[in-house]
């Protein structure tokens, strides 16, 4: 038997729980409002997050006794045979580490596994989530029944497009009124009028009125044209509102209806918006296995093109190159990549007077002698993993060649990554992936190299 009870109003339900604070669910304008919580669009979950928000303020530290035993006794079923490593405070390198940490427990010796204090809020506002999402699932239709079935798609479609952000705008019946009730039917049907209204919807001056223009609106003289028209009627999902702006500085000479295709393009004119743009024609007719032969190729990696944002930062990169180029894609990114790569290089061997043969320190203790995993022994093989992996090993390396840290680097499972291992801690202080990522293989490598830097001497005892 559920620990929460609902109580019907007219437009509106309540929530009950004992020891808790009722939580109000009601409609206002064309959204709903959760007791203090303000507006939201008609979202289970996110409804039922509000309420969970409301009803766990109480659960904040300090907890009593009580509450605390409990929650500890649920996540010590979950904690983990394999910790991240050592854990010092600020100050306390001095010492012998007194506490193992994982991602949600603290290991204290004289106590057992505790978790942390965001660990216990988090899983208290999990537990309400699951309790009343149920029953908030069965009450949200007759909610929903007062709002004009035209918004409530129109809301739906912009709500996905956004990444589950709302503007209060959205709610706001004043602010759909300015819309006529086709461009409504039109911010349904279309992720590109959805994309523009979510745009719109965001500004402080917003003007609801010009969506019923919402072709011309990403046009960089305000008139629509076939490309345009076709590419943002075909919009692919999973693609930033805020990326498409870009689009108004320039005329597409085709329809781009490919996610990958788009996201590139958008992050070219992103990244030159008051600079010369002398790569626009390669990007605009770049195809999607040009891109990805383009990205593997800069990144010495097979990268997957399913994140958004990675995609975005490595064509950045790709279009830090500004030297004339009339290729085409893969070939700008192969001189971009060198063109990095040097720089880099000269960098960091100038400003420490350093050459690339020049060996690092190597450990007082022999290697560890796992398959997968690599030691970096010279000052060049540190920048050269820096540049492949695309992070900033390479401003380990002067600290590698005076000793005060070892770098390794480590396959596992198909990933890649880099580890730091600081002699003085003896412990591991950085594990990284492509592009600061982590992975299965920083993981893995992060368990073994700080069991081994465990055997390290200690320089201060």
């Amino acid at each position: 038997m559920s620990i929460y009870k609902f109580q019907e109003h007219d437009g509106a339900f309540t929530i009950k729980c004992k020891g808790r604070k009722p939580v109000t669910v009601s409609v206002e304008g064309y959204g709903i409002r959760v007791s203090n919580q303000g507006h939201m669009p008609f979202h289970t979950y996110s409804i039922s997050q509000a309420c969970a928000s409301e009803l766990v303020r109480v659960w904040k530290p300090p907890l009593s006794k009580r509450q605390y035993f409990v929650a500890s006794k649920t996540f010590q079923k979950t904690a983990p045979e394999n910790p991240i490593g050592p854990y010092r405070y600020p100050g306390e390198s001095l010492f012998k580490p007194e506490f193992v940490i994982s991602r949600e427990m603290i290991r204290i010796p004289w106590v057992g596994w505790e978790p942390k204090w965001f660990g216990i809020n988090n899983w208290v506002k999990d537990q309400c989530v699951r309790g009343i999402c149920k029953g908030i699932s069965g009450h949200l239709p007759r909610l929903r029944a007062q709002i004009p079935t035209d918004i409530l798609a129109a809301q739906k479609k912009i709500f996905s497009v956004g990444f589950n952000v709302f503007s209060p705008n959205l709610q706001d019946p004043e602010w759909w009124g300015q819309i006529s009730e086709w461009t409504i039917r039109d911010i349904g049907k279309y992720r590109g009028a959805a994309a523009i209204a979510y745009l719109a919807s965001g500004e402080t001056d917003s003007n609801p009125a010009g969506l019923d223009n919402w072709l011309s609106i990403l046009s960089p003289d305000g008139e629509s044209y076939t490309s345009l028209n076709r590419t943002l009627m075909n919009l692919p999902g999973n693609i930033l509102p805020s990326l498409l702006k870009n689009l108004r500085s320039v005329r597409l000479t085709r329809p781009i209806m490919d996610r990958v295709e788009l996201i590139a393009l958008c992050a070219y004119l992103q990244k030159h918006q008051r600079d010369a743009r002398p790569y626009v024609g390669i990007f605009m007719n770049a195809r999607r296995d040009e891109i990805s032969r383009a990205i593997n190729l800069f990144t010495n990696s097979e990268v997957s093109l399913r994140g958004q944002k990675q995609i975005i930062g490595i064509i950045e990169d790709i279009a830090d190159y500004s030297e004339p180029h009339t290729g085409r894609l893969v070939g700008l990114a192969e001189r971009s990549r060198e063109w990095h790569l040097q720089d880099q290089r000269v960098r960091v061997l100038k400003s420490n007077n350093l050459n690339e043969d020049d060996a690092v320190a190597q450990p007082p203790i022999s290697l560890p002698e796992v398959q997968g995993i690599t030691f970096l022994n010279t000052v060049g093989a540190i920048l050269a993993e820096g540049n492949a992996l695309h992070h900033c090993a390479a401003s380990c390396a002067p600290k590698a060649h005076k000793g005060h840290s070892y770098i390794f680097h480590a396959d596992h499972g198909g990933r890649t990554a880099t580890i730091e291992v600081d002699p003085f801690l003896r412990t591991v202080t950085q594990a990284r992936g492509p592009y600061n990522k982590s992975n299965e293989a920083t993981r893995w490598a992060e368990r073994i190299l700080a069991k081994w830097a465990q055997e390290l001497p200690e320089i201060f005892k």
